[in-house]
Order: structure tokens, then sequence, then C-alpha cells
């Protein structure tokens, strides 16, 4: 028997449409990325103010942007599409509303534009632009029916009509709905501001920078002080706008407090270790932790970590040396922290306790970084197992008692 509960709503089409909110608004932030190019087209922005996305262009004039979808096994738009009819009719308005204000319109899908004679949207706009007036006027084809329909709908003169659709541009390949996040992280990563920061810190960036389109698409605002003003209601007008208005310097605080907040949970240490004094030997480390009794496998194991750990800070610390050596003691600090518990939960009045205390140091080293991943910086667990083999090497961490390393002899 059916229920509620296990069934899907075929009438209630909220999600589908909650969704489409959030992949335009992913598209907005994704284009609102290029007002940190030097070579921007346009300088703001607006999240659904008279448009998807409105751009005010560096002229003076604007832009406006229809944002539109639909699943990829319907197939491309055409002037059929009821979306595309809605979308044109919107562009033609602007243009009698704001006269001589847009520069043009553009009509972006995920899912391409049909190639027709008879319905294709670029075809129709070429027809537009190479046919005269009175041709298109007494035209019995697709085109010409479609235009005077449009006419009719709005009652304005068809040279209106024309005038307006000449402009629309398109962009036919928008990233999918799964590809969107990717292609603004990649934006994102290759911003002066993050070209050295790691996975997790652009992660956060695009996740706020995505909420700030978001935000503004769903016009939140504190409205309780416009009450005391003069003219409340202007007031609450040039709010909602600003609210609705994207710009660069809104853009970089987003970067700049995410960017303080990851420096500000660094760990500061009184003398820093330099990452050119990381010991390029093994032999201390083999020798301590076969005197804890840990397997060849492990000690192996532990080593090939080092080096991978040693591999990755040194890549780091050419592309930014300063927050590289940061990051370095800032991780020091953990694992010695972490290695310091485990020796003294293991430590036992016999030397072997090595094996006790690796498997206790890893699991507080998963438990820490599936809580607190960020912290880590970048990091994988086995980058930190590595750094654990230094530490070892260093006489930092121990897997035994301690004891006179140089008068122990050799293994």
């Amino acid at each position: 028997m059916s229920s509620p509960d296990n069934i899907l709503s075929i009438k209630d089409k909220g999600d589908d449409i909650q969704n489409r909110f959030r992949y335009q608004n992913a598209c907005a932030c994704f284009i609102s990325l290029n007002l940190l190019s030097d070579d921007k087209q346009f300088c703001e922005l607006y999240c659904e103010h008279h448009e998807d996305i409105l751009l005010k262009l560096n002229n003076g004039k604007f832009a406006g942007v229809q944002i539109k979808t639909k699943n990829l096994d319907l197939g491309p738009f055409d002037l059929n599409d009821e979306a595309v009819y809605k979308s044109y009719k919107r562009f033609v308005e602007h243009d009698i509303k704001f006269k001589n204000q847009f520069d043009y319109y553009v009509f972006a899908t995920n899912v391409g534009l049909l190639k027709s004679e008879s319905k294709g949207l670029i075809e129709y706009r070429e027809w537009l632009k190479s046919t005269d007036i009175a041709e298109i006027k007494r035209s019995r084809k697709d085109f010409g029916k479609w235009t005077k329909a449009l006419a009719k709908d709005l009652n304005v003169e068809i040279e209106i009509i024309i005038e307006a659709l000449k402009k629309v541009r398109f962009k036919e390949a928008l990233p999918h709905d799964g590809d969107i996040i990717d292609k603004i992280s990649a934006s994102v990563g290759n911003t002066d501001e993050c070209k050295n920061s790691y996975f997790s810190i652009i992660t956060s960036i695009v996740n706020k920078l995505i909420k700030l389109h978001d935000d503004a698409s769903s016009l939140k605002i504190n409205s309780d002080y416009i009450y005391l003003t003069e003219d409340p209601e202007e007031e609450l007008v040039k709010e909602k706008i600003e609210k609705k208005r994207i710009t660069k310097e809104k853009l970089l605080e987003v970067f700049t407090e995410e960017l303080s907040m990851q420096t500000d949970s660094l760990i500061r240490v009184r003398n820093n270790s330099i990452i050119q004094s990381i010991p390029k030997t093994v032999k201390i480390l083999e020798k301590k932790m076969d005197v804890g009794n840990i397997t060849i496998d492990n000690i192996n194991l532990i080593k090939d970590q080092k080096f991978a750990f040693e591999a990755l800070i040194t890549e780091r610390f050419y592309k930014d040396k300063s927050q590289t050596e940061q990051d370095y003691n800032h991780l020091r600090q953990i694992i010695l922290s972490e290695s310091q518990i485990s020796y003294d939960e293991s430590y036992e009045d016999i030397n072997a306790f090595g094996m006790k205390m690796l498997k206790d140091v890893r699991q507080r080293i998963h438990k820490r970084y599936l809580v607190d991943k960020d912290s880590f910086r970048g990091c994988q667990v086995e980058h930190l197992f590595g750094l654990i083999a230094i530490l070892t090497e260093e006489c930092k961490v121990w897997w035994s008692k301690k004891f006179d390393i140089d008068n122990y002899g050799s293994i």
C-alpha cells in the first residue's frame, strides 16, 4: 500500500525549483568572479534585479542575463520553448522601460540551442539582422509569425521587437549542475589571493561566496533601523538594491575574512623550526622504533610517509615560504602534543611499548583529522605520520624509555 512517506510527489516541484535557484545563484557566483580579473567587462553584478543576473558594464550601460536550464534529455532550446518566449518578452520590456540603457542581453543555457532555419534562436537573430523590416512584417514564415505574435502580446510596434532582439547573445555551454562548484573552485584557486591556498580553504571560500549570492537573491536584510529614518520607503529600496549588488570589494571581503581566520587559527610557537633543518637521515628513527619493538613493516611505512611529507612541504615552501613555515610549525605542535599524550598513555616500565603507542597515536590523529580537518593545513593523514617520523629522527618523539642514542650501538 502506498503512503505519503514512501512515494515521490508528482505535482510538488518545490525541490526542483529550489535546485534551479541554487544553480542560478552558483552561475551568478561563477560570473561575478570576473570582477577580480584585470580585463573585466563589467564593474558590478546584481542578483535577481530586473533579471536573473544584471551586469553593470564599464561603459555605464547594462546587460541582462537569463539563466535557463532543463534536463539534458529534453534537448536544446528553440523558439517553441515557453522559457524562450518569456525571456525574449522580458528583454523587449527592458528596452522599452530603460531606453538605450541596455547594451545587450544574454540567453544562457546548460543544454545548448537547436540549429534550425525555422525555430533556431541563433538563426532567428541573424534573420532579424539581415531582413528588411517591411519583409519581416509581410513574412508568413515561423520567424515572422513569432515576431508579430510577440509584438501583439506586448502591444508595441514590430520595430521595437526587432531592435531589442538583435541585441541578444547566447551562452550555450554553462557548466552542468554537477560541475558548477568545481568550476567556481578552479576560478577561486587561480586568483592571486588563493593561488597558494589549500583545498580546504578554497572550499570554505567557495561556500561563503555562494552564500553571498544566495543572500543577494533571497533579499535577506535587516530593516529594523530603516523605520527610524526620514523616508523609510526610499531607504528600504536603497537597502534592497544594495543587498542585491555584488562588487569586487564584497568578493574580496569574503576572501580576506576566510584567509585571516585560517591564519588566526595557527598555533604560534616561541622558537620556530625551519624547514631546511628537516633531517634527511632515518638512522635514529630506525634505532628508536626498533628499541620500541615496532615491526619492520611499520618502520618502512613511516619512512615512506616521512618522504611524502618532505616532498609536500618542500613544494609548498618554494611557492610561499612564509606561509609554509607557519604551517609547518603549527603542524609540529599538533603532532608533538598528540605524540606526547600517546607516550604518556602507553608508557610502561619496560622498553617495548612502541606498537601500543603507535596504534594509539594513529587513532588520535585519525579522530582529530575527522573532526578538525582544516587544522591540518591541507595535509593527508599519511603526511602527518611522516611528520611523526621527522620528530622521531629529531628525538622529539620516543617509542620506548629514553636512552643514549650514541652509546646504544647500531642495529
